[in-house]
């Protein structure tokens, strides 16, 4: 499975995408981004290209991603996750930007584990959220307690491009071809 990271700051939202493509545990494509940018919002996801992908154009489709409301985006995919057509598939879904708000926030949505979990940095705090390894999660914990003091987009993008770096190595599933993305709040 690909790896994702995301990190949110009062000021920011940094999602960092590898860009493998697998299929029946081959590698088919090393340039293919895990997100896509709608004006002040980020989709991005792991798991299987094809229903992420139907997902997403649903929510083009309905003019759900047009009105911008995270929190409306982030349950349509939590539903359309629980219909039968969906519920084979092992998905990770994480929605973030500004929100109605003009707050920082992104949401998590797990197929699988039936997660549903909103993020929100406040009080100078970091959010993160890792998409498709628990290694990768651990080790960017790890490397957001060690960084002192207010977090750079670049220096959190660094760090995403750092872990990546370490988990394509030990990971097939993952390459070192990257996508950044980021929203910043004005």
């Amino acid at each position: 499975m690909s790896l994702v990271t995301i990190i949110a700051t009062e000021k920011f939202l940094s999602v960092v995408t590898d860009g493998r493509e697998m299929r029946n545990g081959e590698v088919v494509g090393e340039s293919y981004p895990k997100c896509k940018q709608f004006s002040n919002v980020l989709i991005t996801y792991a798991g299987v290209k094809q229903p992420a992908e139907i997902i997403i154009s649903l929510l083009e489709k309905e003019g759900i991603l047009e009105r911008g409301n995270l929190a409306e985006i982030a349950g349509f995919v939590n539903v359309l996750f629980h219909t039968p057509e969906l519920s084979s598939f092992t998905l990770l879904f994480a929605v973030g930007g500004i929100d109605p708000q003009g707050k920082i926030s992104f949401y998590t949505i797990d197929s699988k584990h039936k997660k549903f979990t909103k993020n929100m940095p406040v009080n100078g705090k970091t959010s993160f959220a890792v998409l498709g390894n628990q290694e990768a999660a651990n080790n960017l914990q790890k490397r957001l307690r060690i960084n002192k003091g207010a977090l750079s987009l670049a220096e959190a993008q660094r760090i995403q491009s750092e872990l990546n770096g370490q988990i394509s190595k030990r990971n097939i599933g993952v390459n070192n071809t990257l996508f950044k993305f980021s929203i910043k709040r004005s």
